[in-house]
């Protein structure tokens, strides 16, 4: 995928893949980015994969965070909203 802002029926939109790291993660993060989303791929520990994935995206945000049990991941949202909008 080439670099640079993508248009599509998601432009302007922007998307959050929790888990994006893996597999089915990176397909959906690089699916939505082709559409026009701004992607935030979230990881828990792998970062260099996380910022490998935005690359392939044209950019966006790696984002790692440990996703909280029942209550609401708001500290991963406000990054991902301070850096992307909302």
């Amino acid at each position: 995928m080439s670099a640079g802002p993508l248009t599509g029926p998601l432009t302007g939109r922007v998307a959050l893949v929790a888990g994006g790291t893996g597999a089915i993660g990176r397909h959906v993060a690089t699916g939505l980015a082709a559409a026009g989303a701004a992607v935030a791929v979230h990881c828990h520990r792998s970062a260099g994969t996380a910022a490998e994935i935005v690359r392939e995206c044209g950019g966006g945000l790696a984002v790692c965070a440990a996703l909280p049990g029942r209550d609401p991941p708001t500290g991963l949202l406000s990054t991902v909203e301070a850096e992307l909008g909302r």
